[in-house]
């Protein structure tokens, strides 16, 4: 698991601002199926199911994080101190059921990904651990 709950970044608005970003992207390339892997809080998932919502489009997000969805240590700055789960912190969005969620690293995802009906699988954002090794794993574990 994490050495540190995962918390916002000192400056949130970069956050923020790649999240657009790769929205932007997305419609773009008018992106359908979209895998994220490392959801953490799981707002650029959201903001990607919104776009598949927004564009009417039979789409889905596939995730995947080694934190599972019902672990209380996601803090938000506007309740400091107080600790929320991934479920709790996306139950209000309707969209957010356009969102598949698998509990494991990207090797779960794909072995999840693999047992359904084939579909092309549009757009990739790797965001799970930052070290070279661990982004080529994620990239080899998504790739066909």
């Amino acid at each position: 698991l994490y050495k540190y709950p995962p918390s916002l970044t000192e400056y949130p608005e970069v956050q923020i601002h790649r999240g657009i970003y790769l929205k932007k992207i997305a419609k773009k390339i008018s992106a359908k199926h979209i895998v994220e892997i490392g959801t953490a809080r799981g707002w650029q998932s959201l903001l990607f199911a919104k776009y598949i919502e927004e564009g009417k489009f039979n789409g889905r997000v596939f995730t995947c994080d080694i934190v599972g969805s019902d672990e209380p240590i996601f803090e938000i700055t506007i309740k400091p101190g107080e600790l929320f789960t991934r479920s709790q912190l996306w139950g209000k969005y309707e969209f957010s059921d356009l969102i598949t969620f698998v509990h494991g690293d990207s090797s779960k995802l794909k072995e999840y990904l693999q047992n359904l009906e084939p579909c092309k699988i549009d757009l990739v954002f790797v965001d799970g651990e930052h070290t070279e090794k661990a982004v080529m794993q994620d990239f080899y574990n998504i790739s066909p």
